[in-house]
């Protein structure tokens, strides 16, 4: 029988890689996400969450490049549910955003028919 719970949580990861396509650093432009990306690559993963969390409250404009590395971190440390909460957020801020939504149903559809497969 299928582990739905671990599907969904590739499902999430594949869409939001997806998303992503294009970059070559999983976080960029201001030094404070570029220092949560150093302490991910360090191993450092509850310092990178801290920072990712800490700018997510921001509300700053980049915070949709976030929401990948965030669940990323949380992953990295066992606290799979809270990366498959963090994952889904991205998912509706993607949704959202006005110029990613044609991209995230391409990106969807895309997903699912791997996921079917």
């Amino acid at each position: 029988m299928f582990n739905f719970k671990r599907l969904f949580v590739i499902f999430l990861v594949s869409l939001l890689l997806s998303l992503l396509v294009g970059s070559t650093q999983i976080i960029a432009q201001s030094s404070q996400l570029q220092q949560a990306q150093h302490y991910y690559e360090q191993g450092q993963y509850q310092s990178a969450i801290a920072i990712l969390e800490s700018h997510l409250k921001t509300g700053e404009n980049d915070k949709l490049e976030v929401y990948y590395p965030l669940g990323k971190a949380y992953a990295a440390v066992g606290q799979l549910g809270e990366a498959i909460k963090i994952l889904e957020q991205g998912i509706l801020a993607y949704r959202n955003h006005e110029n990613s939504q044609k991209k995230w149903l391409n990106c969807l559809s895309n997903n699912l028919k791997l996921i079917l497969i």
